[in-house]
């Protein structure tokens, strides 16, 4: 779980020039450091650029827990553990699809088989991802895959009665921010959540500032800072990540069990899009790079970053 800001340490003194030319192993194209919420280093290149939305791949499923932690704060949801199946009542029929929860749809936790996480594929709509089988108890694997994440926007539709999750985020979320979001969308209309957005490095550490300053933005709490935590609490299938978030730098947790790093969580999609958080040092930092190549690394960078092994 990450630290109050209450347990803020002294600032590190960062490396930013080394990070830079670590990052340019894999061809990043924006590095963005925020610092105590200043922007104390911001380069592109490659064709990257400070006006530019770029495409989160996978770090878009992180807006599935910052949805859920709104819907609960209006009563859209009665709490994260409620039942997928008190809104999806042919989930009832099921024995298994039945005792399901929201936080375990969004801990990849929920027995469902997460189903091809390819960029290039059409997105199924919500209503045929809910459908898809569950093939194990909660709580026994961890499956990655874009299944849960489209599910859930199937359960947050019938909530919203009307208005869209689109809509919803924008403005529950991103307007108070003063950010936007461009979105690829599913075969029936709806935003991928699974990771169809793209925003800019400075939007998105716009968004990781609001996360380490546990919910508040310009005095005002825009999520309830004891339910924003629980998006940090490790699932019990796999302790590396949580809900909707990643806990752990070491993505190949997605194969196996992850350890929980103190001080840390990210948002991280495909070919190295990566939101850091290290909220006790005060840190929020942006990588974005080429969608499909796969050299980057985590460790490396924020090794060179802070000075020190990650």
């Amino acid at each position: 779980m990450l630290p109050a800001l209450l347990l803020l340490i002294t600032p590190p003194t960062l490396d930013t020039e080394a990070a830079w030319t670590v990052a340019q192993a894999s061809r990043s194209q924006a590095v963005l450091v925020m610092q105590e919420g200043k922007i104390v280093f911001e380069r592109y290149a490659n064709g990257g650029g400070q006006n530019l939305p770029h495409a989160l791949a996978s770090g878009s499923k992180s807006f599935t827990g910052l949805l859920a932690v709104a819907a609960v704060q209006d009563g859209l949801l009665s709490s994260l553990d409620e039942k997928v199946a008190d809104t999806l009542p042919e989930w009832k029929k099921d024995p298994i699809k039945s005792k399901v929860t929201i936080r375990q749809l969004l801990s990849l936790e929920s027995g469902m088989a997460g189903g091809s996480a390819a960029l290039d594929s059409n997105w199924i709509s919500y209503a045929d991802a809910a459908s898809q089988p569950i093939r194990w108890n909660p709580e026994t694997r961890f499956h990655y895959g874009p299944y849960p994440f489209l599910t859930f926007g199937a359960v947050l539709t019938k909530k919203l009665k009307g208005e869209t999750v689109e809509a919803f985020l924008n403005r529950r979320l991103l307007e108070p921010l003063g950010i936007k979001a461009l979105w690829k969308k599913t075969e029936a209309g709806e935003i991928a959540l699974p990771g169809g957005a793209a925003m800019t490095a400075r939007a998105w550490a716009t968004l990781g500032q609001f996360l380490i300053q546990e919910g508040k933005w310009k005095g005002k709490q825009l999520l309830p800072a004891g339910l924003l935590k629980e998006c940090y609490r490790p699932a019990k299938a796999n302790p590396g990540y949580g809900m909707s978030f990643w806990l752990t730098p070491d993505t190949s947790a997605l194969f196996r069990r992850g350890k929980t790093k103190t001080d840390f969580a990210m948002a991280a999609g495909k070919g190295g899009q990566r939101l850091y958080l290290l909220p006790k040092q005060g840190l929020v930092v942006i990588r974005m790079g080429p969608v499909f190549r796969d050299d980057y690394r985590d460790e490396p960078f924020l090794s060179a970053l802070l000075g020190k092994s990650f």
